[in-house]
């Protein structure tokens, strides 16, 4: 017997949140930005900022497309009230190359994102955040060897499809786009961070999932609360992501500790057998340059894998559902798919018959689709989000000045639907970005060099150059990964796991068009894929 609230409970409950978010918006103190920039949204009333904030849950969109074409496209500031962080100075796009060079004592990036996570609540070990090294690992080792691992994911992927989707080329089945893609993405990322059998044991990818909405949904709820309420509420709210996270140390803490025994056996041995090439094993060695024994624990290890997974499952989820839906409801699907085909088969064939790191970056058109996803359906409204750190704060050029604690950002949202730098900025053109790159003579032969902030410069074989924009490219104008020091480290390994996720599915499925494209659904300035929408799919049969 399903248990439901009276309705003047539910009244109730809803009215006090309310008020006590009004309240909070009202009161809660914030470092003070001039009455000189406009509000979106604030109005001549009573309680005018805190009904300004509360405007941004349901009109997010509308009000940041008012700032942009009112103020940021005229290059001037304006503040975006929010009922979750609080106003933000929201930059024209003429800022954000500076924004993305400043350091971190000028904007700090970490800091606001710490706030905006919640993390002294939701994480149980901070000292993670202060102390990265998984993000070192990343950076050093997992994008060095995204080469060698690319047969093995698609391995996994192959193996993913053929258990979640089937096998069945004559019926049609019905799938819930997201709750699937979750799974196989979380999946086939944990091939990579701890490996078979473990990547397939699905008690520990369900847990995994959980831990991963759990630290969403709690930093969430406990940032819409009053100060004086998180050190109560925000322990008792994220005890969700403690639960989940304790569910899967009972599957890595073994893994883990037999991976450094036998490592330590390996060495002290004299035995040069080498350790399996996993995340695991890469924690394992970095941990050692580390001076604090912590680093060394199998404690802290695992939960740097889980803090991986959240990074790693969570947007690239919502990216392959966007993706899946843009593409099976654009008029052109047909065209794309039958083009995207011929370019896997053809990369696949040129390497040998598999799919290799030359064979991924030959797939333009792939990549491109992928890219195009990001831009048109991204789930950010705001973006490159900073806090002013400056003792004295910062002082633009249009004479404004942002005193230290107010937060910056821009609109993400707004820029990638600018029809000044997307033509046609409201459709899907899944070869938007391949198509320059294969007017270029010999392209095929171009040798991308990806530099630390992905921006390339690409030779061709006469030796001219040319900027290229590849999905991993990060620009003034493509911000869905970031950009300057703070763009996402993993975004070469979602890149590559999207692109051969995407290719296959089209070499070994045919999934039936859609005549519309299921709604996004806005809350806030956070953009969601449609969760329950769902697409009907089958294997093709043997060419």
């Amino acid at each position: 017997m399903e248990w439901t609230a009276p309705l003047d409970f539910k009244i109730v409950v809803t009215g006090s949140l309310i008020f006590l978010g009004l309240l909070w918006a009202t009161t809660r103190p914030k470092a003070c930005l001039s009455d000189e920039l406009p509000w979106i949204g604030r109005q001549s009333r009573i309680f005018s900022k805190a009904r300004a904030s509360l405007g941004t849950v349901r009109k997010a969109r509308e009000m940041l497309e008012e700032g942009y074409y009112k103020y940021s496209k005229a290059g001037k500031v304006y503040v975006l009230p929010s009922w979750t962080s609080g106003p933000e100075a929201i930059l024209p796009p003429s800022l954000v190359r500076w924004m993305s060079t400043q350091p971190d004592d000028i904007l700090n990036a970490q800091k606001l994102h710490e706030e905006i996570m919640e993390t002294d609540y939701v994480f149980q070990y901070t000292h993670t955040l202060d102390n990265p090294l998984h993000q070192d690992v990343i950076r050093r080792d997992l994008n060095r060897h995204l080469g060698s691992l690319t047969p093995a994911i698609m391995m996994e992927l192959e193996d993913t499809f053929k258990q979640y989707w089937g096998l069945d080329t004559e019926q049609w089945k019905e799938i819930r786009v997201f709750e699937n893609t979750m799974r196989s993405i979380t999946r086939v990322t944990n091939h990579v961070l701890v490996g078979r059998p473990l990547c397939q044991n699905e008690t520990y990818l369900y847990n995994v999932t959980k831990f991963v909405q759990a630290v969403v949904v709690s930093g969430s709820i406990i940032r819409m609360l009053p100060a004086f309420l998180k050190p109560i509420m925000g322990r008792l709210i994220s005890l969700s992501t403690r639960y989940y996270n304790w569910k899967c140390s009972r599957f890595l803490f073994p893994l883990i500790e037999q991976r450094m025994a036998e490592m330590k056996r390996s060495s002290g041995s004299g035995n040069n057998k080498a350790a399996p090439n996993d995340f695991i094993t890469w924690l394992i060695l970095n941990s050692y340059s580390r001076p604090k024994p912590i680093d060394r624990s199998v404690e802290m290890i695992a939960y740097r894998i889980m803090l991986v997974n959240f990074s790693a499952i969570h947007t690239t989820s919502f990216t392959v559902t966007n993706l899946l839906f843009d593409l099976f409801s654009s008029p052109l699907v047909s065209e794309y798919v039958t083009a995207m085909r011929k370019e896997a088969k053809q990369a696949v064939q040129d390497n040998h018959g598999n799919w290799t790191k030359a064979a991924i970056a030959q797939s333009v058109r792939l990549d491109s689709a992928v890219r195009e996803t990001m831009r048109l359906s991204s789930f950010m409204g705001r973006g490159l989000e900073r806090k002013v750190e400056a003792s004295k704060g910062i002082m633009l050029d249009e004479g404004f000045h942002l005193p230290r604690g107010v937060n910056v950002g821009v609109s993400v949202y707004s820029i990638h639907h600018d029809e000044c730098f997307y033509p046609r900025a409201h459709e899907y053109d899944a070869f938007r970005f391949s198509k320059p790159l294969e007017k270029v003579e010999n392209w095929k032969q171009i040798d991308v060099d990806e530099g630390a902030l992905g921006e390339e410069t690409s030779k061709a074989s006469n030796g001219s150059s040319r900027n290229l924009s590849s999905l991993v490219s990060i620009s003034d104008t493509f911000l869905s990964f970031g950009h300057g020091r703070h763009s996402c480290p993993g975004r070469f390994f979602a890149a590559t796991e999207m692109k051969l996720l995407l290719a296959q599915i089209l070499l070994n499925y045919d999934v039936e068009p859609l005549a519309t494209r299921p709604a996004n659904r806005w809350i806030a300035d956070t953009i969601l894929p449609p969760m329950e929408a769902t697409i009907k799919i089958k294997r093709r049969k043997t060419d």
